[in-house]
């Protein structure tokens, strides 16, 4: 690569610096403004591999910018609509299955209990228990997000205990009752929209909503306070068992790391040529499948595998590839080069370092500058992203 010719002390070729300098300067200006930013000319072919492919880098970058705020014409409005319904959403029945018994597992147990002692307040607890074991089960890291959930429930069950106590005795009507919850929910309203708030926000809005019973008649102090702390045990004991029982963020992450080599490994699997016209669609739907799964193990932090964006870059050269290999308008050598590029690509997950390798000379070529292009891609994403590939592999 660029990193490794420089640290040998080979030279960097002229004009490149000012390229650079030059498209840094277009993309600092405000989106929309002034003159589109123009592609980086020169004379691609006497330039380097590694300086080609950033050339065509950034001319992709300059082609989207123009897309972007390009004049809108004629916008298919129906793109929306049942063409979207062929991207299932990701289903991920391990953890669906695990939440799910364990919400119920709690949810019944404290029910039960509830049944046993006759205890009133025992089904607002069940209910809370129900609600926050669901909603930090469903998260990447759970153990994360429970001490902002269990302030948010204490902060929304104090709200509402005010509000029981103070205002809800002398509020008898429907429109005094909606008038009187409004202050709180403007409250937390103002707590959503801050980014430093808006996570446990959220549960002092539900919480206040739950506690607050508005529109039932007024209670004494002790129901009240029984009521509210039920809710609040409830979410420190879903809490307090996220926290003292981690979930196990390598266990997801390996998940993760399988479900983009799977991903992949889908766009690189070939279809027969009479069967290659349905290919685009197909191929669309796993890029944003990659994209789903991408956005999940970024989602796990420091626990997340290396090289998330070296499999969608992959992902695309790929595509770039397949569209190579089924060009009428080139020589049949030509393509048959870009078919053997998807041959060797077919083990990039076994060893993507050696497939790199193998790649390689492929995107040195210089009578196929689309090729090179689209195997020196391909080659850089292995290198880049050989941790990501192997995470969680069997030895």
């Amino acid at each position: 690569g660029a990193g490794a010719r420089i640290r040998r002390g080979d030279p960097v070729p002229a004009g490149v610096a000012a390229q650079l300098r030059a498209a840094a300067e277009r993309r600092r200006a405000a989106p929309g403004d002034g003159p589109p930013p123009a592609p980086v000319q020169g004379d691609l072919l006497a330039a380097p591999p590694e300086m080609r492919r950033l050339a065509a880098a950034l001319n992709q970058i300059v082609a989207a910018d123009r897309a972007l705020f390009a004049e809108p014409g004629t916008a298919d409005a129906t793109s929306f609509g049942r063409k979207a319904r062929y991207l299932a959403p990701w289903r991920d029945w391990g953890l669906a299955r695990d939440t799910g018994l364990a919400a119920g597992s709690a949810t019944f147990a404290a029910g039960l209990l509830g049944w046993a002692t006759g205890f009133p307040a025992a089904e607002l607890t069940a209910l809370g228990i129900c609600i926050f074991s669901m909603v930090l089960g469903s998260m990447p890291a759970p153990q994360k997000i429970a001490p902002l959930l269990f302030g948010g429930v204490v902060a929304g069950v104090l709200a509402a205990i005010l509000y029981r106590l103070a205002v809800q005795p002398v509020v008898p009507t429907v429109p005094a009752v909606l008038a009187s919850v409004l202050p709180f929910i403007l409250f937390g309203s103002l707590l959503r929209a801050s980014p430093r708030t808006a996570i446990p926000a959220l549960d002092f809005n539900m919480c206040f909503l739950l506690a607050s019973q508005a529109g039932l008649p007024a209670a004494g102090a002790p129901a009240v306070l029984v009521d509210s702390l039920a809710l609040v045990v409830a979410a420190g004991l879903a809490s307090g068992g996220h926290l003292l029982m981690p979930r196990r963020s390598e266990k997801h992450a390996a998940e993760a790391a399988r479900a983009i080599r799977s991903d992949v490994a889908a766009l690189v699997a070939r279809a027969a040529p009479g069967a290659r016209a349905g290919w685009d669609p197909h191929a669309s739907r796993r890029m944003l499948r990659l994209l789903l799964h991408l956005r999940r193990a970024g989602d796990l932090g420091e626990a997340a595998p290396r090289g998330l964006l070296a499999a969608l870059n992959l992902g695309h050269a790929v595509i770039d590839l397949h569209g190579l290999a089924r060009d009428d308008s080139r020589t049949p050598a030509m393509r048959a080069r870009a078919e053997s590029a998807l041959t060797m690509l077919a083990g990039f997950s076994e060893d993507p370092l050696a497939v790199a390798e193998r790649i390689g000379p492929l995107a040195d070529t210089r009578d196929d500058l689309a090729l090179a292009r689209a195997a020196g891609a391909a080659a850089d994403a292995l290198r880049a992203g050989a941790t990501l590939f192997r995470f969680g592999a069997p030895a």
